[in-house]
């Protein structure tokens, strides 16, 4: 389905690999297995052309390939930024905010929208916090579009499912996870506490879909055990290409009902 609504609604991805390990892993040719567009930059092994951490200023090279393949081709719409051991990968992507209020639709529904008339339409990375949290929407949602979490007719969720995170992770996730009656457990910090604490609530017989440290960005989800910008990026590429169709509601229509904002549905 994933692979048939992109080919109707193409998407585009543009990677800094910044000479890291994921030069010769799996991206390029699994997202183009998709029907993904893909397009990269320092993609020779071991050649290290900035800072290794995938914040701030090493963001900047992957915003302008980014901004430089949308004015071309307005379906390059993400982009991402691994570090040099290919685990972690935080976000760019192209905000077209919307005139009445500034803002992205998509992480206005995280957050109160800022007021007044002002168009941004230009590519900008996400923070560490932003990151998780749109993994977390998409796959709380993925949850909901495949039946695994349902809803009695109250709204009240039919299975234990629950999200584990550390600590700094932003108390947004508490937020998102209350809007789909997910339970919210914190870990210390550091990914092997974490991971060891979903499997805990795996064994206590919850769902855990996504797990993560928010303060850092990525996430890792199951059966993962460990980061991957992949899944990172796949899941904002489900949330973005999943739509309604035949009946069923698409994972952006699921996050805006769960979190009662209808208005951001188009009209």
């Amino acid at each position: 389905m994933l692979k048939d609504n992109i080919s109707k609604k193409p998407l585009g991805i543009v990677c800094d690999f910044n000479g890291s390990a994921r030069t010769v892993s799996i991206d390029k040719d699994f997202f183009s297995s998709l029907g993904l567009k893909f397009e990269c930059i320092n993609s020779e092994p071991a050649r290290i052309v900035h800072r290794i951490v995938p914040e701030g200023e090493s963001l900047k090279p992957c915003e302008a390939l980014l901004e430089k393949k949308h004015n071309h081709d307005a379906s390059f719409t993400i982009g991402y930024v691994p570090d040099c051991d290919g685990d972690r990968g935080n976000l760019v992507i192209w905000d077209d905010a919307q005139a009445a209020e500034g803002d992205d639709v998509l992480l206005n529904s995280l957050s109160t929208p800022t007021k007044g008339r002002h168009i941004i339409k230009k590519a900008r990375a996400l923070e560490a916090q932003e990151v998780f949290a749109l993994a977390c929407v998409a796959e709380f949602s993925h949850l909901v579009f495949t039946g695994d979490l349902a809803f009695d007719e109250n709204g009240k969720p039919l299975s234990k499912t629950a999200v584990a995170i550390n600590d700094p992770t932003s108390m947004r996730i508490d937020r998102i996870a209350e809007s789909f009656g997910i339970s919210v457990f914190r870990a210390e910090v550091g990914e092997a506490n974490v991971v060891g604490l979903a499997r805990k609530l795996r064994e206590q017989g919850y769902i855990v879909r996504i797990l993560g440290e928010g303060s850092a960005g990525g996430n890792i989800t199951h059966p993962s055990a460990v980061r991957d910008p992949v899944n990172t990026v796949l899941a904002l590429v489900k949330l973005l290409a999943v739509r309604s169709g035949n009946g069923k509601e698409g994972l952006f229509e699921i996050w805006c009902k769960r979190s009662g904002q209808t208005h951001l549905l188009p009209r």
